[in-house]
């Protein structure tokens, strides 16, 4: 059958009948139009600086009209607490664009996955090591099929030859960037906010997170292997983006920060205290605890004379030592007659950070 048919289509083009567009599917060649209907990319970025990883959704459809493009972007709270999620989202309307202007020369609905898959397998895949890089999702909802393709790291493969050899499958590569130039030019709209406008796109986010727990982009979140257990599902949730957002609290929440207290503060009947500063490496390393401190003041002054740490982290005690030398306590209370205990306790904000207590 599948023979008879291609006969069948030689003989036509043979007549100098209009061309019919094929679109390939698992059923065969069917004569369908390959107009794109819908289409988001999914960029899961990693780096090796903070805050490590984030992850961005790019979804374009028809409006009216026009196009609207929304801009999702699911990453840390910070960098402290890398578990803990925040989500953002600002949405921009192109009037009198359709979608096949938007993406410009790269036609989604007639690249095969195959095709891309051949393609990114040919591009003599290589071991790299990845400072800060993407890889990259991107669904298409042509009429009557959908697309996934599926695009490693680009530092994982040999991006020249993929050029020379399949620009067009090259080209998918940037299309995250075409559309977001497109919508929002070269500013990076989730940088350099007012507290305001970081709200805004935190509220937006908020609304739409039933959505994405829901499986909204799952597809695009994929690999190859989820791709084959979501071919011919109606509507498939591989709970991705659900486990993604696991720890999401929503923008109102109280931050997860890290703090610095001093245990019952009362009882030292300080005139000047000062914070130890919580050391950047510290939060990088996941370093949390309490520090033991052993000091003497001078009996006249109340000025630290001495400071001693006798537990935690060394680099906890460094800091901690630091801002006790400039502690005064009130020396006229009697409250100096020898010296004084006190307990710091530095602590990441996040619920499940485990406690490191080290000794030297």
């Amino acid at each position: 059958m599948r023979q008879r048919e291609r006969i069948s289509i030689a003989f036509i083009l043979c007549l100098g009948l209009p061309k019919v567009p094929f679109l390939h599917s698992s059923d065969g060649l069917k004569p369908t139009k390959p107009d794109l209907e819908h289409f988001y990319v999914v960029s899961m970025r990693v780096s090796d600086a903070s805050p490590f990883w984030f992850d961005y959704v790019f979804d374009v459809r028809t409006d009216g009209d026009g196009v609207v493009i929304r801009a999702i972007r699911i990453a840390p709270e910070n960098e402290t607490c890398a578990k803990f999620v925040e989500v953002k989202v600002v949405e921009k309307r192109l009037p009198g664009l359709s979608l096949s202007q938007v993406v410009k020369h790269i036609n989604l609905c007639s690249i095969r996955e195959t095709d891309v898959d051949r393609a990114i397998a040919n591009a003599q895949p290589r071991n790299a090591s990845i400072t800060e890089s993407e890889r990259l999702g991107i669904v298409a909802q042509c009429q009557n099929s959908e697309r996934l393709f599926t695009l490693p790291h680009r530092e994982t493969i040999d991006m020249a030859g993929l050029k020379r050899n399949s620009p067009k499958i090259a080209a998918l590569y940037g299309l995250e960037s075409q559309i977001y130039r497109r919508a929002f030019g070269k500013k990076d709209v989730f940088y350099l906010t007012t507290p305001a406008e970081d709200l805004e796109m935190q509220r937006f986010g908020a609304a739409l997170v039933a959505e994405l727990r829901a499986g909204m982009y799952d597809l695009g979140f994929a690999d190859e292997n989820s791709r084959k257990l979501c071919r011919g599902v109606s509507s498939c949730t591989l709970g991705l983006t659900s486990d993604l957002l696991k720890r999401y609290e929503g923008p109102d929440h109280k931050p997860h920060v890290p703090t610095v207290t001093l245990i019952d503060p009362e009882q030292y009947h300080l005139a000047k205290y000062v914070a130890p500063e919580f050391p950047q490496l510290a939060k990088l390393a996941q370093i949390q605890g309490k520090v033991d401190l052993e000091i003497s003041a001078d009996r006249a002054t109340g000025t630290v004379k001495q400071v001693h740490a006798n537990s935690g982290h060394p680099l906890l005690r460094k800091y901690a030592e630091k801002a006790v030398k400039e502690w005064v306590f009130r020396a006229t209370d009697g409250s100096l007659s020898g010296p004084v205990s006190a307990v710091l306790n530095f602590s990441l904000g996040c619920e499940d950070a485990p406690s490191q207590q080290h000794s030297p």
